[in-house]
């Protein structure tokens, strides 16, 4: 019989596995630097707390079009590729492409004086 039993051994790697978890210790440092960053802003600069929540917004917005714009250029090509092959296009009579050229056409085939 070994002298650590199998429950401490699982108890173990468990905490093993939370203490250092690296999402964690990233969540408390991002709350303390929050926290002493709105500090520093209300008690030193005399930011009111709406300016703070106004701030906070335009960042948060910034960050999601920022977010957004990348995963647009970033998928784009594979968007798009996805897609294909396209259907053929169908105008209808007049419109398309060629409209211009008929109107041209028609310029030509008239008789000149």
């Amino acid at each position: 019989m070994t002298a650590e039993n199998d429950y401490r051994l699982g108890r173990r790697a468990f905490h093993q596995n939370q203490e250092e978890s690296v999402a964690v210790a990233l969540a408390v440092v991002t709350v303390f630097l929050l926290a002493g960053s709105s500090y520093i802003l209300v008690n030193r600069f005399h930011v009111r707390s709406v300016q703070m929540v106004e701030g906070s917004l335009y960042s948060l917005f910034g960050l999601v079009a920022c977010v957004a714009l990348s995963w647009y250029l970033l998928t784009r090509r594979r968007r798009r590729e996805a897609k294909w092959p396209h259907p053929p296009p169908t105008y209808k009579p007049g419109e398309g492409p060629r409209r211009g050229q008929n109107r041209i056409r028609a310029e030509c085939d008239r008789p000149r004086l």
